[in-house]
């Protein structure tokens, strides 16, 4: 009895399913941001300001996992804090950039501190820009816009 009812809400060839309105694809993302932060709500807040650019967020939490994180997705753009568990931030910021394949990708740093009490001015100089804490939401998506547009 149950088949038969089935089969009079479906028809025997599925009519109800040719009838139903085409589904449009979903589209992924063509371009990819590594966001290096360990605090889950400053995470929250680069989603936020990167959704209206319509890219794909993956995430790293300490300079461990952002270093294997940026091998396995080779982002577009990297947005790290500098404070950050295990490797600190400037040894992570050496081994992305040792890694050839993310030779050309642009680095945003964030930190509570002045960039220049973190880093020596070499490393400063690599960076594609450095923001404080607070961050201007922004200024910082003109920021990541340059690099992903």
């Amino acid at each position: 009895m149950a088949k038969e009812n089935l089969r009079s809400v479906f028809g025997t060839e599925g009519a109800i399913l040719r009838q139903a309105p085409a589904l449009k694809p979903r589209v992924a993302p063509t371009r990819t941001v590594l966001v290096i932060e360990p605090n889950v709500v400053a995470l929250d807040f680069y989603r936020m300001v990167l959704r209206p650019l319509r890219c794909g967020v993956v995430h790293a939490e300490s300079g461990e996992r952002a270093v294997a994180t940026a091998q396995r997705y080779q982002p577009d753009l990297i947005v790290m804090e500098l404070f950050l568990p295990g490797l600190s931030g400037l040894e992570t910021l050496e081994a992305l950039e040792a890694l050839p394949e993310l030779a050309a990708v642009p680095i945003i740093a964030v930190s509570t501190l002045p960039c220049g009490e973190i880093l020596p001015q070499s490393a400063i100089a690599e960076l594609a820009d450095h923001f404080e804490k607070p961050i201007d939401a922004p200024r910082l998506l003109a920021a990541v816009s340059r690099f992903l547009i």
